[in-house]
């Protein structure tokens, strides 16, 4: 737009990242307007504000079209801007699973079998601003349709959906969420790609089991010792008692009794496949030709790592 009192001729438009756009050759008239045709870019991928700048700068001249004296006269010059915001349309799916129905839950839990659990899904919408979701679909590859959030979804908020399992066997299943990218209002929002996450939760199906194996040795030991012992008379042996997680839990609060001597001891945790070792000192002093037959007996709890109990 021509806003001084002089005719305008030889007005160059050009733009900061584009470069020359029109010359509008003139006169034009004061007060009058004047367009370039439109210019095409392609806006980058990644998400990032796009500005640039125009730039307009014409010769004063006379209504013929000839250039006023410079000086007094000048060329004429001015700018502005245009702003485009690429944004992106992102969601995340968060799943866990939960073995007292609240969600959030864990990556991965140990379960004995035909154990009930609760798994959830933790829907994100992570899209840059102003980018909402709507008609986000949840799916799981072992479990089909979990559920459907209408929306729309803005950018930052997070939504639940859960589906409960009864666990017969090792699982590892995944999730998907996928969404249709609009307006606040829940218009689609038109060049976009519909975003999709998956994540995955392991339930693990785990049998505990534990050994107990008793020896006897004489006198003050070591451990272990034999499986049956002869004494040439009256005297101190040592009764050895080795503890084994034979299965595939940790276990918790082992305790070890004896139905002579009762409780010989306690163990805080043990995990799959390690041993710990427990003794006791006795003074045998019997009959001769006699024996003194006694069981020792170990009791766990399935535990996990930090010796939380399992359920039961």
């Amino acid at each position: 737009t021509n806003t001084g009192q002089s005719y305008l001729i030889d007005i160059q438009v050009t733009d900061d990242q584009l470069g020359p756009i029109c010359t509008i050759p003139g006169p034009l008239a004061p007060g009058a307007s004047a367009s370039c045709p439109p210019e095409p870019a392609t806006m980058p991928q990644a998400p990032q504000d796009v500005p640039n700048i125009g730039t307009a700068t014409g010769t004063p001249s006379d209504d013929q079209g000839n250039p006023l004296p410079q000086p007094p006269f000048e060329d004429v010059s001015d700018v502005d801007d245009a702003l485009v915001r690429v944004r992106d349309a992102r969601i995340v799916i968060d799943k866990t699973v939960s073995l007292d129905g609240n969600c959030p839950g864990v990556d991965s839990v140990l379960v004995p079998p035909g154990t009930t659990v609760t798994y959830c899904y933790r829907v994100t919408n992570t899209s840059d601003p102003g980018v909402y979701l709507s008609n986000i679909s949840v799916t799981d590859d072992q479990l089909g349709a979990i559920c459907t959030i209408p929306g729309p979804l803005a950018p930052g908020a997070s939504q639940f959906c859960t589906e409960t399992a009864t666990i017969t066997q090792d699982t590892t299943n995944v999730g998907t969420a996928t969404g249709n990218p609009t307006d606040g209002d829940g218009n689609d929002l038109p060049g976009y790609d519909n975003p999709t996450d998956d994540d995955d939760a392991d339930v693990d199906v785990a049998v505990p089991s534990i050994l107990l194996e008793k020896t006897v040795a004489a006198g003050a030991g070591p451990c272990p010792g034999v499986n049956s012992l002869v004494l040439p008379g009256p005297g101190p042996v040592t009764y050895c008692y080795v503890v084994t997680n034979t299965g595939q839990t940790y276990l918790t609060n082992i305790l070890v009794t004896d139905d002579v001597y009762g409780l010989i001891c306690t163990i805080a945790l043990l995990a799959p496949g390690a041993s710990q070792t427990c003794s006791w000192a006795a003074n045998i002093n019997i009959p001769p030709g006699t024996s003194l037959p006694n069981v020792g007996t170990a009791t766990g709890t399935p535990s996990d790592p930090q010796g939380n109990p399992l359920p039961q």
